[in-house]
């Protein structure tokens, strides 16, 4: 791949090939296994009426398969993504589709010839008879008892609140719940491109460039803002998108600044005071560069620069205490071919130092970045590492945290004077010291998060209203070294000239916002920008008040459907150093391990067992796989075979228990003719914790591989039958809450069991389509039209029992590969539309979401591609018989006010309570956001009343609305009138849609319910948007410490596969 150094003139840094998963020689190289080794592979286990499935005789043989001796399941890969960047693979398809549907059509006929030969009886009896009967028998083996299967029925307190201001009767402090921090900005840049066209050709002429050449350029530009993939189009997004996070990281500081001139706490002040300070000397417009040298340890590559590390937002981002833009409330854009001009309103949420949930430990947020620092920092030098924003990162803290005493409190620039004189001699002891200093200031950044959760909760208000008096006024300025003046000389009139600089490492806005500066509204630049426009920011608060007394839902999990149980069971060698583990030897020395707080219940009648080989998961160390390679009589594999081959086995054994699975519940749907819901547990086995972290950054464990399967595997099932992934994790706890532990993974296995509701509204069937796409093939700098996607949707129904309840289901699950941006003006979502419609289901509610849609800038057309104005007039045109209710949801935070009693949740209703929220703006834009239904938890973290943070989540549902849709236009009005409840008279419709919204917080929870109430979950959707991409099923299968990271889809890959079983 060429370097972005050597792209002059016309030649793009695009990707010239595009990945692509080869299958079929895989799936073929199964299927002749499977036919010589049929009894080895599945057999029946008649004490316990259970299946068991050996994958590690197909694996272990496929290994050695001759075939597959240079195979790469990865083709025309290329180089790897740049350090900092990533990849995603598994939707592009190297096979003909002929080809491969042949192969997986043998494959399935191979399994179901093998399971031909097993009686109907046996899968009559593997399928347990209901729900209850499966509970009980794990609750009976984890205690020996019952006491941990939850009662099906409960009680949903709900607490109706409203959004209001300081100056409505409802916002008193009895009423008051909670508040949201938000910043109203106004970006007028209209007439941006001519601007900056103007911008341009001045900067040509004063450096005497040749009118041609000029005029090249400026076509250049024309040409390219219409064109989605070109430099000057991405440039005039990042604008809009992401250059604003310098305006509001200014907004953040005057917010924190007023805050702590309204607190009692010395430290607060001189801890914000350090921050600003900061900013001041090192990335202000009139800061100096300030370089550090450590490379006496930390080797060449080790560059500490203070001025690039705090120009960077993320940099306060990793502060302890401080406040971070979330989503926006609102926005209003207006896009146009010469530029455009937005208003929005942006949420502020506050970090105080919570827990790290992620830890696994009882640890604060501040006490688990040391650990990590310490690691890093203090652990096995590596000459060839970077190791640049760790110590940047270090020195940051111990510059901004202030200490009790105050005459150690010296002004930023001598503490930073003192480091640079100090560090260079023995920079890691140095650096020791500060590392110390901080640990010992712990307490005082609790203290600092204890006075600003104070401090907002008593004496916001006099803050907020102090920074309102002014509307404050920035200018975004671009400076002129951001043109490549390289590829302007060398240009010859072409339309992609790369006018702007490029970045060598990473994305290209990382590099452009260090053009970027931002000035009060009345200070000059000290030296003439290229181009510059004008940003104005409001601070403001809005309240969350109670509206209304406490109303009770009524809540009954339906346990009828029988329930095939999969167990995912490790195959090991005895580790005779690993104690806590019970071995349950199966071969010669090959063992099932499992964890023995488990209590596995080896006395469970039916179900299936699927072993797998737990080390073929773990991707070894060179030199163990010149080993292995050697006893298979394979030629030792460089590390991308090594990869290559690993990756192999990785999308085998998928692809072996899928199909596998498959046939076995489609054969125990028709032996049974019921319901079948499908559980699948997986077993962990960290037998070596050191060797398998969560989370590596070069590769995953076994474990967590294992854990991306199962997720794989239950999107790739739920499409035949209601499938649910658990893991059975017990870590080493105190008794009681070991017991606490098992209770939540029972009651876990309860989410998604259809639920009786009581019936509201006027509708008497409803369906709710939530969907997402996420990146199935994408490459930084890989072509708009190359990229694909997988559309992964869950459907769930609603039907009348009779006239006091509904029974809310589970409908399905989908998955379906989006190989071209351009498919998505042929969504899969209009079949699934289709085939409810046919069901009868005529009102339907779609819940859309998108892994690369914006928090901030969402409704502009870029971010907004599943609920564009032609998908919306297509799916009108297509459906005259439905009424489709297109929702956006999104998550933002409150600060709590009040702690919480009986209520299991909160909500607001309708357009009404919602209406502070848009107070200042008319609701006749072009695309409309209006918010139809907010649901709120106010769970507190945190064992006392020290440890509870103040901060909540809130889940609003907007009505998406596009008044530029002609089709049906009249059918249209009257559908968002009735989904926002406008009528006068008539609810009934927007009850129904609230009823349903609010059932999915219910069917979803994987919580324990309380003594007095059902606690359901803030977020229903887990699945759509995982902080961890194994819980999406993807891993990480090519990465190195110079390089980026390669992840491979397996939900992608097993849709391949599923399109063919299913002749789509």
């Amino acid at each position: 791949m060429t370097t972005p150094s050597q792209m002059i003139g016309a030649n793009l840094d695009v990707r010239a090939t595009t990945p692509t998963i080869h299958l079929s020689p895989i799936i073929k190289a199964l299927t002749e296994l499977i036919s010589s080794n049929q009894h080895a592979y599945i057999h029946h286990s008649p004490q316990n009426n259970r299946l068991v499935i050996d994958t590690k005789v197909i694996i272990e043989k496929f290994l050695s398969h001759n075939e597959l001796k240079n195979f790469e399941v990865i083709a025309d890969l290329g180089e790897l993504p740049k350090k900092n960047t990533s990849a995603t693979l598994g939707g592009n398809l190297f096979d003909e589709p002929l080809v491969l549907s042949r192969e997986v059509d043998k494959l399935s006929h191979q399994i179901n010839t093998l399971l031909a030969n097993t009686p109907n009886e046996v899968f009559q009896q593997i399928a347990l008879p209901d729900v209850n009967n499966y509970l009980n028998q794990l609750s009976l083996s984890m205690v020996g008892n019952d006491s941990l299967v939850p009662k099906p029925q409960s009680l949903l307190k709900i607490q109706p609140i409203a959004f209001t201001t300081y100056d409505n009767p409802k916002n008193t402090a009895v009423n008051n719940v909670a508040r949201v921090f938000y910043a109203k900005e106004t970006i007028n840049a209209q007439d941006w491109l001519d601007t900056f066209k103007a911008g341009i050709e001045s900067w040509m002429s004063q450096n005497d460039y040749e009118e041609e050449v000029i005029d090249d350029i400026l076509n250049s530009i024309d040409y390219q803002k219409d064109n989605p993939d070109s430099q000057m189009a991405n440039f005039i997004n990042f604008l809009d998108d992401m250059a604003l996070s310098r305006v509001r990281l200014q907004v953040v500081m005057d917010l924190m600044q007023a805050l702590a001139k309204q607190s009692n706490s010395q430290l607060l002040k001189n801890y914000i005071d350090n921050i600003r300070q900061c900013y001041e000397l090192f990335a202000s417009q009139k800061a100096s560069t300030v370089t550090i040298d450590v490379s006496k340890v930390y080797g060449s590559r080790t560059s500490i620069d203070l001025m690039s590390y705090l120009n960077n937002i993320y940099a306060y981002g990793n502060l302890p205490v401080w406040a971070v833009p979330s989503i926006q409330l609102f926005e209003n854009i207006n896009e146009n071919i010469h530029g455009f001009a937005t208003v929005r309103d942006v949420c502020y949420q506050f970090k105080v130092n919570g827990k790290a949930m992620q830890s696994g430990e009882d640890k604060t947020a501040f006490i688990n970045k040391l650990d990590k620092l310490e690691d890093k920092l203090f652990g096995e030098i590596n000459e060839g590492d970077n190791y640049t924003f760790d110590i940047l990162e270090l020195i940051f803290l111990a510059l901004v945290i202030p200490s009790e005493d105050p005459s150690k409190n010296l002004p930023v620039k001598a503490r930073i004077e003192h480091i640079q004189a100090n560090i260079s001699s023995a920079p890691q002891d140095f650096l020791k010291k500060l590392f110390q200093s901080l640990r010992d200031k712990s307490e005082i950044v609790d203290k600092l998060a204890s006075a600003l959760i104070d401090v907002i909760k008593d004496k916001s208000k006099q803050a907020v209203q102090e920074l309102a008096k002014n509307n404050t006024k920035y200018i975004l300025t671009i400076s002129k070294e951001i043109v490549n003046t390289e590829a302007i000389e060398s240009s010859e009139g072409e339309d992609n000239i790369v006018i702007l600089e490029k970045s060598q490492y990473g994305r290209d806005s990382s590099l452009w916002l260090s053009y970027i500066k931002v000035l009060r509204g009345d200070d000059l630049p000290e030296n003439p920008s290229l181009v510059s426009y004008e940003v104005q920011m409001q601070i403001n608060e809005k309240s969350i008040s109670k509206c209304t007394n406490l109303e009770s839902y009524f809540y009954e999990r339906v346990l009828s459907n029988q329930v095939l149980p999969i167990r995912l069971l490790p195959i090991v060698a005895k580790n005779k150093e690993a104690k806590d583990f019970n071995y349950r030897q199966i071969g010669d020395e090959e063992y099932i391990a499992v964890d023995n707080r488990i209590n596995l219940p080896e006395t469970q009648v039916g179900g299936i067992d699927v072993h797998y080989w737990f080390t073929m998961l773990n991707r070894k160390s060179e030199q163990q796989e010149h080993k292995d390679a050697q006893k298979i009589g394979r030629k030792p594999p460089n590390r991308r075979q090594g990869d290559q081959f690993h990756t192999t086995c990785l999308v085998a054994l998928n692809i072996l228990m899928y199909v596998t699975l498959s046939a076995i519940v489609k054969r125990v749907q028709a032996v049974t003719d019921k319901p079948l819901a499908v559980n699948i547990l997986r077993i962990p086995c960290k037998q070596n914790p050191e060797d398998m972290e969560t989370g590596s950054k070069i590769r995953h464990s076994p474990d967590d591989i294992i854990y991306a399967c199962s997720r794989a595997l239950e999107k790739a099932l739920c499409r035949d039958t209601l499938t649910r992934a658990q893991g059975l994790v017990i870590t080493s706890l105190t008794d009681d809450f070991k017991n606490f532990k098992k209770k939540g993974i029972v009651q876990a296995l309860l989410a998604s069991q259809p639920l009786l509701i009581s019936r509201q509204g006027s509708l008497d069937k409803i369906a709710v389509i939530v969907y997402v796409t996420r990146p199935a093939d994408v490459f930084p700098n890989m072509a708009t039209d190359k990229q694909g996607y997988i559309f992964i949707s869950k459907t769930f129904t609603a039907d009348a029992q009779d006239s006091q309840k509904m029974l809310v289901n589970v409908d399905n699950m989908r998955t379906h590969l989006i190989n071209k941006v351009e498919d998505f003006d042929q969504p899969p979502i209009l079949n699934e539309i289709a085939r409810l419609s046919s069901l009868g289901y005529k009102d339907i509610v779609l819940v859309s979401h998108h892994v690369h849609g914006r928090k901030i800038g969402r409704t502009a057309n870029r971010h907004i591609i599943h609920l564009s104005k032609a998908f919306l007039e297509q799916a009108n045109q297509k459906f005259e018989d439905v009424n489709l209710y297109p929702l956006i949801r999104e998550e933002f935070s409150a600060v709590r006010l009040k702690k919480r009693y009986e209520e299991s949740a909160f909500e607001a209703v309708g357009l009404d309570n919602h209406q502070a929220l848009f107070k200042d703006y008319s609701l006749t834009n072009r695309r409309e956001l209006t918010p139809l239904y907010t649901f709120a938890t106010l769970h507190v973290i945190g064992n006392n009343e020290k440890d509870k943070r103040p901060q909540s989540g809130f889940s609003t549902y907007f009505f998406n609305y596009d008044s530029r849709v002609e089709t049906n236009k009249q059918k249209a009005e009257i559908t968002r009138a009735n989904a926002l409840g406008l009528s006068n008279t008539d609810t009934g419709v927007r009850d129904s849609i609230v009823s349903i919204l609010r059932s999915l917080h219910v069917l979803e929870c994987e919580k324990s319910i309380s003594s007095k109430v059902l606690l359901p979950v803030l977020e229903p959707f887990s699945w759509v948007k995982p902080k961890d991409i194994v819980k999406n099923g993807e891993v990480l299968i090519m990465s190195s410490k110079r390089k980026g990271k390669t992840q491979l889809s397996l939900p992608a890959v097993l849709s391949h596969v599923s399109s063919v079983l299913h002749k789509d």
